[in-house]
């Protein structure tokens, strides 16, 4: 019995150490479960504090973007219509300047004596026109004449050249019957 007696005292003293254990534990698990609780709470309420001083900052940024567009576009506009009241009035000095600097170089010498010139160019390339025009037309008279010529000698020579090839047709188609002629002959006379 002294073994049974050994190890029941062995393992009750480890199932009392094992029990202090999960005792602890447990008072531990307790104690953190407490703790977590406690600051999970602290930290909502600082999230939802958190998060509503965002939405309140959004909304003031958001009206000051608001305000700040509107001032911008009251702005924009304003320079827009300066601009285009500018540049009315610079459309206006550009055509006043323009007609009146038009009326000094037309009245000016140098502009007489372009016209002149550019008259008288219109003239001559008018003249040179005229005289290429003429001489194209002789041109074109003259080979056309050319043509007839050359075109009358071909139809000249070819006829000379088909009567001889039909007198030399002929004369061979002649000799050719003549020769037939006297082979009958022969044939005749080589049988009798």
């Amino acid at each position: 019995m002294g073994i049974k007696n050994f190890f029941s005292g062995l393992f009750g003293k480890a199932k009392e150490t094992a029990s202090t254990v999960v005792d602890k534990a447990e008072e531990m698990a307790d104690k953190a479960a407490e703790e977590i609780k406690e600051t999970s709470a602290e930290l909502k309420e600082k999230t939802i504090e958190g998060y509503n001083k965002a939405k309140d900052w959004t909304k003031e940024a958001v009206e000051e973007v608001k305000e700040t567009g509107n001032e911008l576009k009251d702005k924009t506009m304003e320079g827009y219509n300066k601009a285009k009241e500018w540049t009315k009035e610079a459309v206006e000095e550009v055509k006043e300047t323009t007609s009146e600097t038009v009326d000094k170089v037309q009245q000016s010498d140098i502009y007489k004596k372009a016209s002149g010139y550019v008259d008288k160019a219109v003239d001559s390339a008018s003249q040179m026109g005229a005289n290429i025009v003429n001489e194209g037309k002789e041109f074109v008279s003259s080979a056309e004449e050319k043509m007839n010529q050359v075109t009358d000698s071909i139809k000249e020579k070819s006829t000379q050249l088909m009567d001889n090839v039909k007198d030399k047709f002929s004369d061979v188609a002649d000799e050719e019957s003549a020769k037939s002629q006297n082979n009958e002959e022969s044939k005749t006379d080589s049988n009798s």
